[in-house]
């Protein structure tokens, strides 16, 4: 059965918040910095901060990568031969790689799969949710060349996805919340900075009771962006 209990209230009594401060603080410094005010505000908000380890994390990067790659070769088989001048160069670049992936290569990433799994669970059993950033760098700028030609920004998709690999590979839920803002950005605007809760599985309600709480707590500091466009306008 669903249960929300606990959603609504506007206190984290007795709430442990793990981090992994090697892996929180591997990401832009603007990112760190305003993670770390939004970690301070749990802690406000009557939030126990407890420091645990993730063991693997390079691994399970790894394995999640692969995985990843060798089921979306799977999915796009009977579209590449029809569709394959339509598949723009950095799709391919995934897709090339993909197929160079051995069976044995593939078992083995679930193996670490399984790996991870256990090792999340063993978490778990000390702290009730993790945090991390949400992405480990800002938006990136998208040159105006590629509206028309493409892009291949490989290293800044590295970073946007940094903290992704965990929850995506051992099937944790997770809850972004909106927490800040850069100090400059792209054509001199702020642009946005998210703190991930991650938590146990079948655990969603938690993530909602800590997402509620930093909500009513007035934290959010929500600014129109400097590029604007107010499809909802007239019609709610």
């Amino acid at each position: 059965s669903v249960s929300l209990e606990g959603v609504g209230e506007e206190r984290l009594d007795g709430l442990r918040v793990g981090v992994y401060w090697d892996f929180f603080n591997d990401a832009e410094e603007e990112v760190v910095r305003v993670c770390r005010g939004a970690v301070g505000r749990l802690e406000a908000l009557g939030a126990a901060v407890v420091e645990v380890k993730i063991p693997e994390l390079e691994e399970t990067r790894v394995a999640h990568a692969l995985t990843i790659m060798a089921e979306t070769c799977t999915s796009m088989l009977p579209d590449m031969e029809p569709h394959f001048s339509d598949i723009n160069l950095e799709s391919l670049m995934v897709l090339s790689a993909g197929f160079q992936f051995s069976a044995v290569e593939y078992v083995n990433a679930q193996k670490q799969r399984t790996r991870a799994v256990e090792a999340m669970k063993h978490v778990f059993r000390s702290v009730d949710v993790l945090v991390m950033p949400a992405t480990g760098c800002v938006a990136p700028t998208i040159p105006k060349e590629a509206l028309s030609q493409g892009a291949s920004i490989g290293t800044a998709s590295g970073d946007v996805m940094r903290f992704s690999f965990l929850g995506n590979l051992t099937g944790l839920p997770g809850l972004v919340l909106p927490v800040g803002y850069s100090r400059g950005g792209g054509g001199g605007g702020s642009l946005p900075i998210g703190l991930q809760v991650m938590g146990p599985w079948y655990q969603e309600a938690l993530l909602l009771k800590v997402g509620w709480a930093m909500e009513a707590s007035g934290f959010f500091p929500l600014q129109r962006p400097g590029v604007h466009y107010q499809v909802l306008e007239g019609n709610l």
